[in-house]
């Protein structure tokens, strides 16, 4: 086997280390193995009525992500190709350097994922995106950021707030009526 052939494409690397002897793919593993509570902890907070403490679960979700800062999305894309999408992998992305929310996006479609207000895992994904990334919370921003239904729903579910209705009678007519039903309009 000519093992140099795969390296046409891919570059080759040495392992990564993050703090607290983190590498990305334990970053990975440990934000798929966090959302296997996410129903359990966070959700049943929410349900609770005890946004704090779910709040807390989330945070321990985004302090995983922050290990990714140093870490090149190039490589974090290789990295999740060879292990497999999901919805987590890509919003995960957003903790990257170098990423951008249009990669998130693409991502996001790329895989098709779930409607984050359907599925909860989709929806742990969602809260997930680094928010220094995030677009104002306008329906015009978050409308003209996120392109079509599904990056639309995405942001809309990325944060906990209500995004602002600053779109005028006009524009709200010529909205799909899928869009509008996502938007709650």
């Amino acid at each position: 086997m000519n093992i140099d052939r795969f390296f046409d494409s891919v570059p080759f690397t040495t392992l990564v280390q993050f703090d607290r002897g983190r590498t990305p793919m334990s970053v990975w593993f440990e934000l798929h193995s966090l959302n296997k509570f996410w129903e359990n902890n966070y959700l049943s907070e929410i349900k609770a009525g005890r946004p704090a403490l779910a709040l807390e679960v989330l945070d321990k979700h985004r302090q995983e992500a922050r290990f990714l800062a140093d870490f090149e999305v190039e490589r974090w894309v290789y990295m999740c190709a060879a292990v497999g999408w999901t919805p987590i992998a890509c919003t995960a992305t957003s903790w990257c350097k170098g990423a951008s929310l249009d990669d998130v996006l693409a991502l996001w479609r790329k895989l098709g994922a779930p409607s984050p207000v359907a599925d909860s895992s989709a929806n742990l994904a969602a809260l997930l995106i680094n928010h220094e990334m995030l677009p104002r919370n306008s329906l015009i921003e978050l409308i003209t950021a996120g392109k079509d239904v599904g990056g639309i729903s995405l942001l809309l579910a990325a944060r906990f707030e209500k995004p602002k209705d600053d779109l005028t009678l006009d524009q709200k007519a010529t909205l799909s009526l899928e869009l509008k039903e996502v938007l709650g309009i």
